[in-house]
């Protein structure tokens, strides 16, 4: 099941896909496959030949992009209801 699909609001939902889109296309890429199709962080490593190290950084980047974009309670929203957790509390 997709982390977006856990988000129960359509308003939130389309904020985030929008924001994502507007990532650079590397962190994008990589955003997608994490929270779209649920590939962990092994996976996309494998995936692209970079380290693990590489694929955490690159999603603590969109996690700063996302939140610049969107307006801070919408991110905080979302990642409490993907992880259950505070944004401060999230680590890959």
């Amino acid at each position: 099941m997709s982390y977006l699909r856990k988000l129960d609001s359509p308003d939130l939902n389309e904020r985030l896909r929008e924001a994502i889109h507007l990532l650079p296309v590397d962190i994008k890429q990589i955003t997608e496959w994490y929270y779209f199709d649920n590939l962990t962080v092994m996976d996309i490593s494998k995936k692209i030949g970079r380290s693990k190290l590489t694929v955490t950084s690159k999603l603590k980047r969109a996690i700063y992009y996302l939140r610049k974009e969107l307006n801070p309670s919408y991110y905080d929203q979302a990642v409490e209801i993907i992880y259950g957790k505070t944004p401060d509390k999230i680590s890959f």
